[in-house]
């Protein structure tokens, strides 16, 4: 979207924040997220505008192109409220409140998020995207309102606090774990699922990994036939459709319809680093070379378009390029045509150009009609030659693509969508044993040490270039922790776990609540009130949940026992929630049935993690590798030789005799499980 970069520019220009950035020359008086706003607006006596935003949203563009870029619209904002713009990717912790406040009030939430505010930050009215004449009227209504109702704006922010308040954890919500939880929250889970086209639910389809790593752990722990081909069925037709980049590479942020065909066009970090870890999952059971094409494919995305000059990896890629909607990404056939020559005919074919994959205005949304081989049959070829020239073109076009006007770029760097990404790196060695996955992961790992982790342990959420930062939330030190723990598990390098478990004892400092006995995913709300508990899983999994599970993986490896506890007492908080809301606690649903089975196999004597799995990548999601090639120092190597080649397989109850081959280990796990 082009903008007026003629005009004064507001105080968003100091900001780095991209999408601050793009609001910087409206002729809106914005203000950065500061305690200062809220003085100001008790000294002016006026509400506060608060609109929360990212920069890849296409909402957001368009409110901004409707509403903050008109004059009239911005004198009434300049004159009657003090106005705040909120990078939520910057301040998830603001977002959430108001998030809240909104779902309250309306029923439902989404960006861009505009909350009209008492002069201390508490809510009035909240809403998501409003066309510019309601927008307008709602400013007069309000602002005339708190002039002459005051009284009563506060008596109902009083009341939107206190039902914020009570949407999360109390003390008095416990309920103990049953097993029973599993297969009647697998069962919901799956009568919610798309089996013909994949996915969960109807349009819009969000990609939710979470769900399908808990139905490929259910699966395969219960040989239960229909959660698998769930998997099986949501990861073919999302690779096959246009919400992931046929060209390109990577997933956008979730598709408009049942089919995973149109996306909303914007691509996040988190997606593609969760999606990464998932289609590695996905290979190393089905053994579908599709599914390395993808994983490949995405990580290549990630390398070439989300990678900074430092090594770390940008936030977002938006939607829009020259004010339209997808245009970067689009095709027509006349286009592929006159880009492919000779080898348009197998784009057209495979895509289904001018057929199912055609949008609007002429415009195609690549995404697979016709398997490879259906195209070699259909023009008389063998299989390997057809492949050849589908590659070939696919090249022409991303060239080609690659001339067109880019959507824009946040290079915003958060410390925990760079630790999922680190996981995915890691899941990704594991699928492959490609060692530049290996060597990525470590790089990876030390970058994000050196830009978020200090000398006490604590982490940044985001560092400026000028210095200044915000403090990490519970997603910082969590995703973080469980990205740790998974590189010594390939790695053997045991100051990964130390590095965990400082992170989780800081996690425990900042943000456990003793009374609750529940993380809280932040400290505090924009009111300076404690900040409630949510422990759903969204599009990413909960902070709270991937917390709990470090904390149960660093159990077993540290035998610290009151890690083990705070185990137990969150998921006796959360299992009330089961089976009814089983779509937003899958990531809890792993962790409990890691409660019923779950294996430490301690090798010794190994010198790298191909030597202790022998190149094998049979997946087992209740099992984590504990081994390392230095002098040990970790409590779970007590008493063993680490000079003998040995296997041990270790439960809570403890471990079992050495044993001397990977393949009997698998046997035996296999075997336990049954």
């Amino acid at each position: 979207m082009s903008r007026d970069t003629t005009r004064e520019p507001n105080e968003l220009i100091k900001e780095e924040s991209t999408y601050l950035q793009q609001h910087a020359y409206n002729p809106v008086n914005w203000l950065p997220y500061s305690d200062s706003v809220f003085k100001k607006a008790k000294e002016e006596d006026k509400l506060i505008i608060i609109s929360i935003g990212y920069s890849s949203c296409h909402w957001c563009h368009v409110m901004e192109h409707e509403s903050f870029e008109d004059e009239a619209v911005a004198t009434i904002m300049n004159r009657h409220f003090i106005c705040v713009k909120v990078d939520r990717e910057e301040r998830p912790d603001v977002d959430q409140y108001y998030m809240d406040a909104c779902n309250i009030m309306t029923g439902r939430g989404g960006w861009p998020l505009n909350a009209f505010t008492l002069p201390d930050g508490r809510p009035v009215y909240v809403g998501t995207y409003f066309p510019k004449n309601q927008w307008m009227g709602l400013m007069h209504e309000l602002s005339a309102g708190f002039k002459n109702k005051k009284e009563k704006y506060i008596e109902y922010a009083e009341k939107i606090e206190l039902g914020i308040d009570k949407l999360g954890l109390k003390a008095e919500n416990d309920d103990a774990f049953e097993p029973s939880t599993i297969n009647t929250s697998a069962t919901h889970i799956l009568s919610l699922v798309d089996m013909e086209w994949g996915g969960r639910g109807s349009a819009p389809k969000f990609p939710m990994p979470t769900n399908w790593e808990f139905l490929l752990l259910y699966g395969t722990e219960y040989k239960n036939q229909d959660a698998l081909d769930a998997v099986e069925i949501t990861l073919d037709k999302m690779g096959d459709g246009g919400i992931y980049d046929q060209i390109g590479g990577g997933f956008s942020r979730y598709s408009v319809d049942n089919f995973f065909k149109v996306p909303h066009f914007e691509k996040m970090l988190y997606d593609n680093a969760q999606l990464i870890s998932l289609y590695a999952k996905g290979y190393r059971y089905y053994k579908k070379d599709r599914y390395l094409q993808i994983l490949e494919e995405t990580i290549n995305f990630c390398e070439t378009e989300l990678k900074s000059a430092n090594g770390l990896y940008y936030c977002a890629i938006d939607a829009d390029s020259e004010g339209v909607e997808g245009k970067f990404y689009v095709w027509t056939k006349e286009e592929i045509e006159e880009i492919c020559g000779e080898d348009a005919k197998y784009i057209i074919s495979h895509y289904g150009i001018d057929g199912e994959s055609l949008w609007e205005h002429g415009n195609n949304v690549l995404m697979i009609q016709k398997p490879i081989d259906d195209v070699a049959v259909q023009f008389g070829q063998k299989v390997e030659p057809v492949q050849e020239i589908i590659s070939r073109a696919k090249v022409k076009l991303l060239n080609y693509r690659n001339t067109r006007v880019k959507p824009s770029l946040d290079t915003k760097v958060l410390c925990s969508w760079n630790a999922l990404l680190l996981s995915g790196y890691v899941d990704a060695y594991k699928a492959t044993f490609n060692l530049d996955y290996l060597e990525s992961s470590k790089t990876l790992a030390e970058q994000i040490l050196i830009e978020f982790y200090d000398e006490n342990g604590d982490l940044k959420h985001l560092v400026r270039k000028n210095g200044s930062f915000i403090d990490g939330f519970l997603e910082d030190y969590s995703y973080l922790a469980q990205a740790m723990l998974s590189l010594f598990e390939i790695t053997g390098v045991q100051k990964y776990v130390e590095i965990a478990n400082q992170l989780m004892d800081k996690a425990i400092t900042h943000f456990y609540d003793q009374e609750v006995n529940v993380f809280r995913p932040y400290k505090d709300t924009p009111t300076g009130k404690m900040a409630r508990v949510d422990t759903a899983d969204n599009v990413c999994p909960s902070p709270v949940s991937v917390a709990a599970i470090s904390l149960y993986r660093l159990y077993r490896i540290m035998g610290n026992i009151d890690y083990r506890d705070k185990v137990k007492a969150m998921i006796d908080k959360v299992v009330g929630f089961l089976p009814d809301y089983a779509p937003y606690y899958s990531h809890w649903l792993i962790l409990m049935q890691w409660q019923l089975s779950y294996y430490d196999i301690t090798p010794t004597g190994f010198k790298s993690y191909e030597e202790v799995t022998d190149r094998n990548t049979t997946l087992h999601l209740s099992a984590q590798y504990i081994w390392t090639a230095e002098n040990p120092n970790l409590p779970v190597f007590e008493g063993k030789n680490n000079e003998q080649l040995a296997y041990y397989i270790c439960t809570e109850k403890g471990c079992g005799l050495p044993i001397k081959s990977h393949s009997q280990v698998l046997q035996d796990i296999s075997s336990s499980v049954e």
